[in-house]
């Protein structure tokens, strides 16, 4: 097999109709494996990594630390909205699309500024596993905590909530005919169910980044499931002391 060790300066890479500048690759490639390390020095771009990736298809693996000392995401056309991202990240995970993925991640000093408002997370991890075909979600952080667990994938999920949304929309109009032309056109999709729960630990610094009219007490709890079959359900449990919305 070819092997190849390369030290190589990228003066352009164009990606989301961005051209990035001043890419550094340093590493050792061989037969769709890399080994080594990335340094960008873009404007809207700064990053240090060293790890390894695998685009084998018995493996398709990426390993990786990485500094990612700024990132003006809406420069770089990821965000229509002025968001800057630094952080210190460690990855290790298998496959390439979003419902292949297994694997974690941990977040280290992670600093989001949003519009000119700042949010700091010390430590974030994630992780995504499967035990034959029941998927293990979990988010934890010193802010909020996420656990989910059920025989779904990442890209049903999406499409199904959207068909949920859609239902309910039909009840709270409720038309009879439309609601009965709609099931008689919607295909039979997957059946499955999905269980969760969301620890809001102290969500206000989140909330008031993402969504400052919301205000939610701290350590409320939420539990849930959502289930699809002919039709979709979606359940929701939860004790709190207070929620405020624009005051």
């Amino acid at each position: 097999d070819a092997q190849l060790d390369m030290t190589a300066a990228i003066s352009k890479f164009e990606f989301l109709d961005y051209k990035y500048q001043k890419i550094l690759v340093d590493g050792h490639l061989k037969n769709k494996y890399f080994n080594g390390k990335l340094f960008v020095d873009d404007p809207n771009l700064k990053l240090e990594s060293d790890g390894q990736v695998d685009l084998r298809e018995s493996s398709q693996e990426i390993i990786l630390a990485a500094t990612l000392e700024r990132a003006n995401l809406k420069a770089l056309n990821i965000s229509n909205d002025s968001i800057v991202v630094s952080s210190v990240l460690d990855v290790d995970f298998k496959g390439f699309t979003i419902d292949e993925v297994i694997g974690e991640g941990n977040l280290k000093n992670t600093f989001i500024s949003k519009n000119g408002e700042g949010l700091t997370i010390d430590d974030f991890k994630f992780s995504s596993y499967k035990l034959d075909s029941v998927r293990q979600l979990s988010v934890q952080s010193s802010l909020i905590s996420f656990d989910a667990q059920g025989d779904f994938q990442f890209t049903t999920l999406a499409k199904d909530f959207e068909l949920l949304l859609t239902e309910y929309e039909l009840k709270l109009i409720n038309d009879q005919k439309q609601i009965d032309a709609y099931y008689w056109r919607k295909e039979k999709g997957d059946d499955y169910e999905i269980k969760f729960q969301l620890d809001l630990k102290n969500s206000g610094p989140l909330l008031e980044l993402l969504y400052p009219q919301l205000e939610i007490s701290k350590n409320t709890v939420l539990k849930g499931r959502f289930a699809n079959s002919n039709s979709s359900v979606f359940e929701l449990y939860s004790v709190f002391d207070s929620v405020l919305l624009e005051n």
